[in-house]
């Protein structure tokens, strides 16, 4: 497994980018490696902070291994979330 993140900060923008390689699991039939990208985007003015993420970004099909299934268990794919801070 090779994991890799990166952070870029520009006027009130923060990017967070993160990647994780997992190779051949033995413990899973059929499942061979796979990458899994995910993204973070905050932006703030005074007291609002807009917020988003993806994650599993190319809605990557993989499974991981568990002791309930021998043909491990099915991960959710691309997932989008957002919100809204307000400081009082």
């Amino acid at each position: 497994m090779i994991s890799v993140r990166t952070n870029f900060k520009f006027w009130k923008l923060n990017l967070n980018i993160n990647g994780i390689y997992h190779g051949d699991i033995r413990e899973v039939p059929d499942q061979s490696g796979y990458v899994v990208l995910n993204t973070r985007l905050h932006v703030k003015f005074d007291d609002l902070t807009f917020f988003g993420s993806v994650n599993n970004l190319t809605d990557e099909l993989y499974r991981t291994p568990t002791t309930l299934s021998d043909v491990g268990v099915v991960n959710r794919g691309r997932l989008l979330s957002f919100g809204l801070k307000i400081n009082l």
